[in-house]
């Protein structure tokens, strides 16, 4: 029997693995055992899904490697199974992934998104944070992945589990005039605080963004999500209230979401929610790795975002669907064969 290091960090990774995860539970009883490692990001994501699992208990982050080399010797790991993680805000899924590559245990992972493979360059240019085996979304991914020159010995396009499933589950929204304005961090300073909090016209753009909607001939109902990562954004408008709600019950319960280029604004879009996506001079950077399919309709100054959120006209061209199909049946397989390797 293999035993398998099962370690899940950032929220994006953990839910583009979890009905993978899920369904590998079976998939694979007979072949390997399952040991989780789960960051406390990741914590409120896995608890009432993965249930019943092998969890080994960690305190401290990050972990370095001399850790994580006493985790997998005391567990006898023969594989591991991992998000991908940035490294800037934590180092321990780059700290796992390095260490397995000098003790040669063999490691598989998967991007979740189409942005960022440069956390898995390290500071020499080398691609000593890439593990062996990779998958990726699309074929796009795979052509972003040889300009960055990472040639790693089995790469392949998988699609993505938790794409497939909002698609395949689409809700029906009954909540009109109701907006979600969706939080991402700002990376490229590492500061980590919310792109909502960055000056426009001389004045915090989530004032502005609410001002505009304030000024429209809808009435809208304005409600905020923050990112797992952003620093608090501090006085939010009167008007604006913090979002609460389960990822399940996200999509019903907003018809309208606003932010920048998360995976959260490409799952609305799939799952046939309104989606406005801010792409302002000011978050040129944010947009360096974009996504390669027309999932939002953009507005690039904010002086044209009242007339947009007014005409509310979201006619755009869509994604291509057939890219998330047999997503989650299409990993189990790729992570079959990884473990077949001798």
């Amino acid at each position: 029997m293999n035993n398998v290091l099962v370690y899940l960090q950032d929220v994006g990774g953990t839910n583009y693995l979890l009905p993978f995860l899920l369904k590998l539970r079976t998939a694979i009883k007979e072949k390997a055992t399952l040991y989780y490692v789960v960051h406390p990001l990741s914590e409120s994501v896995i608890k009432e899904k993965l249930t019943d699992i092998n969890k080994l208990s960690n305190k401290e982050y990050p972990v370095d490697e001399n850790e994580w080399l006493k985790i997998i010797n005391k567990n006898d790991i023969h594989y591991i199974l991992c998000t991908l993680s940035a490294n800037s805000f934590d180092p321990s899924n780059a700290m796992l992934i390095s260490l397995a590559q000098e003790r040669r245990i063999p490691v598989i992972g998967f991007m979740d998104h189409w942005k960022g493979f440069d956390r898995l360059i390290d500071e020499k240019g080398g691609q000593k944070y890439c593990p062996d085996w990779l998958g990726v979304i699309d074929e796009a991914s795979i052509k972003k992945l040889r300009s960055y020159g990472i040639n790693r010995p089995v790469v392949r396009a998988v699609g993505n589990p938790i794409l497939e499933k909002v698609m395949l589950n689409k809700q029906t929204n009954t909540n009109e005039y109701k907006i979600l304005l969706v939080s991402q961090p700002e990376i490229f300073t590492k500061s980590y605080d919310s792109l909502f909090s960055i000056t426009v016209n001389n004045t915090r753009l989530v004032d502005e963004v609410v001002m505009k909607i304030k000024n429209s001939n809808h009435r809208y109902k304005i409600y905020y999500r923050t990112h797992p990562k952003d620093n608090n954004i501090n006085n939010l408008p009167q008007e604006v209230k913090l979002d609460g709600s389960q990822k399940s019950e996200i999509f019903s319960s907003y018809d309208l979401f606003i932010g920048f280029n998360s995976m959260l604004l490409f799952e609305a879009h799939l799952a046939g929610c309104n989606t406005i996506s801010l792409t302002f001079p000011e978050f040129s950077n944010v947009y360096e790795d974009d996504v390669p399919y027309s999932y939002a309709l953009n507005v690039d100054s904010i002086d044209k975002f009242l007339s947009v959120i007014e005409k509310r006209d979201f006619s755009f061209r869509g994604v291509d669907r057939n890219v998330f199909l047999n997503s989650t049946n299409r990993c189990v397989e790729f992570f079959n064969e990884f473990l077949m390797q001798n």
